[in-house]
């Protein structure tokens, strides 16, 4: 895993669900799945999609990632989104997004302490979120060796992958 990211902000409020995240209309075979990604929050920001870039970092308020239990977080990360930063997150989107080896992290206060637009660097390692809009940081817990771990192997999948190479 990269130990330092940085991006954009992209900022959501409270109870931003999965609903939004990866719309209805485009599951059920009605979007080819390599196109489902085009549609991530077009209800809500049409501009999203395709203005994700890369490393940018989106960032909500509490409950993220509510409503059913659809893989949301993988269309996100198919946008190059490098970590979701929240005040909380649904249990399940939280756990899918770490199984996919997308970083989720929960920080009490970032919804006041970043700004859509911002421009915004994340250091795991070190457990903190520098605001380089406004120069300030705040800290979180640092990421445990073996989260990192299945973070850096890009998830379960490749994690058991890489295991079972090893012999472990």
């Amino acid at each position: 895993m990269i130990n330092v990211v940085e991006g954009r902000v992209w900022k959501f409020g409270d109870d931003l669900s999965t609903d939004l995240m990866m719309p209805a209309s485009v599951m059920h075979g009605k979007v080819p799945k390599e196109k489902m990604k085009d549609h991530c929050m077009e209800a809500n920001r049409p501009e999203f999609a395709s203005s994700v870039v890369p490393g940018d970092i989106l960032v909500a308020g509490k409950n993220c990632g509510c409503g059913s239990s659809r893989p949301a977080s993988d269309r996100l990360k198919e946008l190059g989104l490098s970590c979701i930063i929240a005040e909380s997150f649904s249990a399940i989107f939280f756990r899918n997004s770490v199984s996919i080896g997308l970083p989720a992290i929960e920080v009490k206060g970032i919804a006041e302490f970043l700004a859509d637009g911002d421009k915004a660097k994340v250091d795991f390692a070190a457990g903190s979120i520098t605001n380089i809009t406004t120069g300030k940081t705040l800290p979180f817990a640092p990421f445990p060796e073996e989260f990192s771990n299945l973070l850096s192997c890009g998830g379960v999948i490749n994690l058991l992958k890489k295991e079972k190479e090893q012999g472990i």
